[in-house]
Parts: C-alpha cells; sequence; structure tokens
C-alpha cells in the first residue's frame, strides 16, 4: 500500500482474517533530482509502485508489486550511477 510517498507491506491471511502491516518505508523519490526515460517508464509501467534507493553507488528502482516470499523483490534495475556531479544516467539493468 502507498500512502503519500510512504510504503506499507501489507500481508492479509485469509485463513486466519488478520492483517500484517510493516512500519512505513519510504519510497526514495527524493534520491534523483532529474527523472530519467528509463525511471518514466518504470514509473509507468509499475503505476507508482516503486522504491527508489542507492545500492553500491547505483540508483535501484525497485518494483513493489511483486516481492518473492519474505527475501525481496523480483525485480530491481540500476538507472544511474552516482559521480562527484550527482547522479549520472547509464543504460539501465536487472540486478
Amino acid at each position: 500500500m502507498i500512502d503519500d510517498g510512504v510504503f506499507y507491506d501489507v500481508k492479509l491471511n485469509a485463513l486466519t482474517n488478520s492483517l500484517e502491516m510493516s512500519p512505513k518505508q519510504d519510497l526514495g523519490y527524493a534520491a534523483i533530482e532529474v527523472p530519467t526515460p528509463a525511471l518514466a517508464s518504470l514509473d509507468w509501467f509499475t503505476n507508482g509502485f516503486m522504491r527508489l534507493e542507492e545500492i553500491d553507488g547505483h540508483l535501484v528502482a525497485t518494483d513493489l508489486r511483486l516481492k518473492k516470499g519474505t527475501r525481496g523483490y523480483r525485480f530491481k534495475f540500476a538507472l544511474a550511477e552516482k559521480d562527484t556531479d550527482g547522479w549520472k544516467e547509464i543504460s539501465p539493468f536487472r540486478l
């Protein structure tokens, strides 16, 4: 669930009719000043269900719709790399 730039991982157990909600997680949209074409495409494709974070000097966009169990998400893409002047656009690749 996304609410005003904050993401909550919500788990609903249909058998016990219980709901578990994670602590709020920042989506990281402030991480990049100028959107790249790849970022705009991914934002369109995920309908805004993505998170931006820095991983090993890369700006990584994660599709929040497809989680694999409790370990992480299926689709993470590096969209930019950090240099001395900020973020530099790169050819996107999947992590």
